[in-house]
């Protein structure tokens, strides 16, 4: 065995050795260091030992580093202990689980409390800013004011970089359920012809009587019904719809619709309406977290509260939403709501029927509704689209893939791959064995940069 002739080589190689500046952060801990990089071309941040859920292959890639440059993966490789490259940031991944951020695809960016007048656009600007920090790089938010949409548009940089696809204030008949409302094939027109000019893609219409839920309204006609969806697609837009009920959705899917922002409660659907999707490529939203905050008020908003991870809502307002008031309230509004229980059972069927027909599942809340809580929400819904039969894999294509793909920010957003943005989550759980260990996220990542840990 060889030994070190002179005592003072020894000594130099320990000093030496000791001196080399080294920043690690464990999964839970995240530490802002500012030491010089040791490489030109060192990354800016690197995740060390994780395991990558590829969400469309259906698998878990282990003991990866994931090399981050700026807001983009630079590189991904199998993990060394004795990494070429290094950084300021280091994140001990320690075998946690990877994740691209999800999107939520029915958020109206609202408080979700009983205090309408707190909604203004700089609110709502806030909110979003907020999703940031629940993982949440993509919404759809299917009716907002047009001042709130040119106030976002005009919003910061992080903000424009995050998927906001708006449709505008909803349309709907005189006297009802909607925010445009209208009575004339002429109005229909002006309405989207703005909508047009201010950039949005798609365009949101009611066809909602609400009288499942004790209210009584009028809805459009057919006439104006199909006036909508052709107009719309003359333009070279989209059209989506709140509807409920099976019968009235299978007349809009007849009209060319491409997408419904709510599950069906009416009924279990049937195989004509599973083609009609098909033949129209329509998507299918089955925002099952509202309709179980519906039926079931206080029981879901408490469920919600089981994911407040990042402690983001304090225990007055959790204590002022989840009291016997708040139930009652929402009660004293649409009087027929707790005796909807049993309609839950097909919003659950009907999310494992449409998804199994080969039909395109978008994950989406509702948040926004009183109850339905920003950002935890989202969670929430995956677990109930579980709980639905769908598998893991199948939630997470759900909450991750699809709406990247469908608004097409895919591959630069929806998955873990070199040159893809920077936005994960990271689990110290298997999401894979359920998705309801999203509760153990412990860090977010958001253009490349840290925006939650805990």
């Amino acid at each position: 065995m060889k030994t070190f002739q002179q005592p003072y080589l020894l000594l130099t190689f320990i000093i030496l050795a000791l001196s080399i500046p080294v920043n690690t952060c464990n999964a839970s801990t995240v530490l802002a260091v500012d030491h010089p990089k040791y490489l030109e071309d060192s990354p800016t941040m690197i995740l060390s030992n994780v395991h990558i859920v590829d969400i469309e292959n259906r698998r878990v890639i282990k003991n990866q580093d994931i090399l981050i440059e700026g807001d983009r993966i630079r590189e991904i490789k199998q993990h060394e202990p004795s990494p070429k490259y290094q950084s300021d940031t280091v994140i001990q991944g320690n075998g946690s689980f990877v994740i691209p951020a999800l999107s939520d695809m029915h958020h109206h960016l609202t408080s979700s409390d009983f205090d309408f007048t707190a909604n203004t656009p700089g609110r709502q600007a806030k909110i979003l800013e907020e999703q940031i920090k629940y993982g949440i790089q993509g919404i759809l938010n299917p009716n907002i004011s047009l001042e709130a949409v040119n106030y976002l548009k005009a919003g910061s940089k992080e903000l424009n970089e995050v998927l906001l696809e708006m449709t505008g204030p909803s349309i709907g008949p005189k006297n009802g359920w909607g925010s445009h409302q209208v009575s004339t094939k002429e109005e229909i027109t002006t309405i989207i012809d703005t909508l047009l000019e201010m950039g949005i893609r798609t365009v949101k219409f009611t066809y909602d009587d609400m009288s499942w839920l004790g209210g009584q309204m009028p809805v459009l006609n057919s006439e104006l019904l199909k006036h909508i969806v052709e107009y719309a697609h003359s333009k070279g837009m989209k059209t989506m719809a709140h509807v409920t009920d099976l019968e009235r959705a299978k007349e809009l899917l007849r009209y060319g619709l491409d997408g419904l922002v709510h599950g069906i409660v009416s009924d279990r659907v049937d195989e004509e309406f599973l083609e009609l999707l098909k033949a129209n490529n329509a998507f299918y939203i089955p925002t099952t977290a509202v309709y179980e905050t519906s039926f079931n008020f206080q029981q879901s908003v408490k469920r919600q509260f089981e994911y407040n991870i990042w402690e983001e809502f304090s225990e007055e307002f959790t204590d002022s939403l989840s009291n016997d008031a708040s139930r009652d309230m929402w009660n004293s509004w649409w009087p027929k709501a707790a005796s909807l229980k049993t309609n839950l059972s097909h919003i659950y069927w009907n999310t494992k029927a449409v998804y199994d027909s080969g039909n395109l599942v978008m994950m989406g809340s509702d948040t926004g509704t009183p109850g339905v809580l920003p950002g935890i929400s989202a969670y929430y819904e995956m677990e109930l689209m579980e709980e639905s039969g769908l598998s893991p894999y199948e939630v997470l294509e759900c909450a991750v893939v699809s709406p990247m793909k469908y608004f097409g920010r895919y591959p630069l957003q929806g998955l873990i791959k070199n040159g893809a943005k920077a936005n994960m989550m990271l689990l110290e759980n298997d999401p894979t064995v359920s998705v309801r260990f999203i509760k153990s996220a412990k860090m977010v990542i958001h253009n490349g940069k840290i925006v939650s840990s805990r």
